[in-house]
């Protein structure tokens, strides 16, 4: 049974027994009778609620926003896009503000926490950015949005790494968008130790960003002696290829191992 109506029965039993008491029994009247029954009724009330044990609970809800995190592009590449007139756009958005926290940040080489824009970055890593936003994010609910031109220069492949986040990404492009001819070494695995007169992997990925088909020559040199050539072709469609060799061992020491 709820409590309240627990009180308001107990409230109607010891009034009920005040006016048995001093009404019906003792037909006496007088201030001093009246007092004697208010006393009587909260002597019997109290010890009704002390039988009825009440709880209250009391349930508080505030409403937490989301957060909104909003990267942005400071390398030179983005000097003639309209950055600032998106920002300007972002913040007096009352919609936004009214659902989300949001927070600016700026990269080019590495993640910054304002959004003070000198577009002299000679660099844009968007995989590091996105990875630092991650960390600084945690297990917390939001979003992220990216402005950028899409000319990452450095990094890993950031549409690919995209696809394994947590948190959504919305982009907003700005600026020179066109993707230029792009050749380069994402990523080299080879074990760090080795034993003598044995053979130990190289693992070299390399990706082909533009729309041609060019051909170009892999070489894999151990302090400067090349160990390791190969010819690769590239397509706009096949734009990646692993090579894979086995490096002898034969003398002790530090390798330098270059591709």
């Amino acid at each position: 049974m709820q409590t309240v109506p627990l009180i308001i029965l107990a409230a109607v039993l010891a009034l009920g027994l005040v006016l048995l008491q001093y009404r019906y029994k003792h037909k006496e009247t007088g201030k001093m009778v009246i007092l004697l029954s208010c006393l009587r009724f909260v002597s019997w009330f109290g010890l009704l609620l002390l039988l009825i044990n009440p709880h209250f609970r009391r349930n508080n809800y505030v409403l937490e926003k989301s957060n909104l995190w909003v990267l942005i592009d400071n390398s030179s590449s983005m000097k003639e896009a309209e950055v600032q007139s998106s920002l300007k756009r972002l913040r007096q958005a009352k919609a936004l503000s009214e659902r989300f926290n949001i927070d600016f940040y700026s990269f080019g080489d590495d993640l910054n926490a304002n959004d003070s824009l000198s577009f002299d970055e000679g660099n844009t890593d968007i995989t590091k950015a996105l990875k630092s936003v991650q960390a600084i994010a945690g297990r917390s609910n939001g979003a992220i949005v990216l402005i950028s031109d899409g000319n990452q220069t450095m990094g890993e492949d950031y549409e690919f790494y995209g696809k394994g986040m947590s948190k959504p990404v919305y982009s907003l492009v700005l600026g020179d968008t066109t993707r230029y001819e792009d050749l380069r070494i994402t990523q080299v695995i080879a074990n760090r130790f080795a034993f003598l007169n044995n053979k130990f992997p190289i693992e070299v990925y390399v990706n082909y960003e533009g729309s041609g088909s060019p051909n170009t020559t892999c070489v894999i040199s151990v302090n400067g002696k090349s160990v390791y050539r190969e010819k690769i072709n590239f397509t706009s469609t096949a734009n990646t290829k692993i090579t894979n060799t086995s490096v002898d061992a034969s003398s002790l020491g530090l390798k330098n191992i270059q591709v």
